[in-house]
């Protein structure tokens, strides 16, 4: 699993290419679908990472004023097939540090 910040910057783009690792199969994003997050540059990267890792997905747990615009960039970018949307999940903080690593929640 891959851990990606709050928000995402080009700074962190520049540098996803951890993402290529097989160990890495999967990448989840918690948070607002809000235009400070950043998710339209998540997307895009994760349309390069997929032309050279078919077999991973993005999982985006949570709900914003975005949602149908990110839902149009998936099929802009191909990515139907690997990026889901849980929408809005409540689990308390120590699960979810025990399922993954965090940036600043």
């Amino acid at each position: 699993m891959f851990c990606c910040p709050q928000s995402i910057s080009t700074k962190f783009i520049d540098n996803y290419k951890e993402c290529y690792s097989e160990k890495i199969s999967k990448i989840i994003a918690v948070g607002r679908l809000h235009e400070q997050k950043n998710y339209p540059l998540l997307l895009k990267a994760m349309a390069d990472i997929t032309k050279i890792k078919p077999d991973i997905t993005l999982d985006i747990l949570g709900e914003g004023n975005q949602k149908k615009y990110l839902e149009s960039l998936l099929y802009e970018y191909g990515l139907v097939n690997h990026v889901f949307y849980a929408g809005e999940v409540r689990i308390s903080r120590n699960s979810y540090k025990q399922q993954m690593c965090f940036d600043d929640i």
